[in-house]
């Protein structure tokens, strides 16, 4: 996976500009539709505008599914912000880097067991502090890689959640790409 937070503040504000943009030309449509009934009065009429009070209602909910997804987007930032601008991560190698961590601890360990077996230490005093206080920062660097990983799955897990409450109509190409 690899976010690059300036891109979805590019792409939120193409979207915020075509929800405006939609939202503008859908009541201006709708408006003008509405101001032609002064114009024809019959039993086709009455039907035709009927039909336009449902279509109008369909458009303004797509305008508010829009705004859910804009909200999506609006987390997503907000939740990566704190991260970084340019997050390049595989969930799914979590483990394999965390072990590695584990391992490289797990040598530095042996060294200084090994190196406090000599009976006489003061040759290698200097290296044992050397390697404990090497141990204390590669354990506290693996806790932060660990809690990235842990922030970056919860933002992940909440954000599935949020799309999956986003029902967005879909809409051909053709019929959207003049608001882009």
């Amino acid at each position: 996976m690899q976010i690059k937070v300036n891109n979805l503040k590019t792409d939120l504000e193409k979207l915020n500009n075509l929800i405006n943009t939609y939202y503008d030309d859908t009541l201006n449509m709708y408006n003008e539709l509405s101001y032609s009934s002064n114009y024809w009065e019959d039993n086709k009429a009455i039907k035709y505008y009927d039909n336009i009070k449902k279509e109008k209602i369909a458009n303004f909910q797509f305008i508010e599914e829009l705004e859910d997804l804009k909200q999506v987007y609006q987390i997503m930032i907000e939740r990566y912000e704190k991260i970084g601008n340019n997050i390049k991560c595989n969930l799914k190698n979590r483990y394999n880097v965390l072990n590695y961590f584990d391992k490289y601890l797990n040598k530095i360990s042996k060294i200084v067991r090994l190196y406090r077996s000599i009976s006489d230490r003061s040759l290698v005093e200097n290296h044992i502090v050397t390697l404990q206080n090497n141990y204390s920062k590669i354990l506290s660097t693996r806790k932060k890689i660990a809690q990235k990983f842990n922030e970056i799955e919860n933002i992940e897990k909440e954000i599935k959640r949020l799309i999956d409450k986003v029902d967005v109509t879909y809409l051909k190409e053709s019929e959207i790409r003049e608001y882009l």
